[in-house]
């Protein structure tokens, strides 16, 4: 009987594994992020940096993506900028 549960746990181990690494709230916090730029010039950058740092936390292994959506948040701090120096 120990054998069994001792087999079955190893034949178990990859599905859990595999469940973790699926990151099921990173691609939440991504959307989140990036209706939240989506809004222009009403969005709340702050809100949106914070949902990528959130999936960078969640996710590590896919924190290059987040890292990247963290980079459009700043272009678009400096596209709402760079319209206020047109004014």
């Amino acid at each position: 009987m120990k054998k069994v549960f001792f087999y079955l746990s190893f034949l178990l181990l990859p599905l859990c594994l595999q469940a973790q690494s699926d990151c099921p709230l990173f691609k939440t916090y991504i959307d989140k992020g990036e209706e939240e730029l989506k809004k222009g010039d009403k969005a709340d950058i702050k809100k949106a940096i914070e949902a990528f740092t959130n999936a960078m936390v969640h996710c590590p292994a896919k924190a290059a993506e987040a890292r990247n959506e963290i980079l459009k948040a700043f272009d678009a701090i400096n596209d709402l900028k760079n319209q206020a120096e047109k004014m």
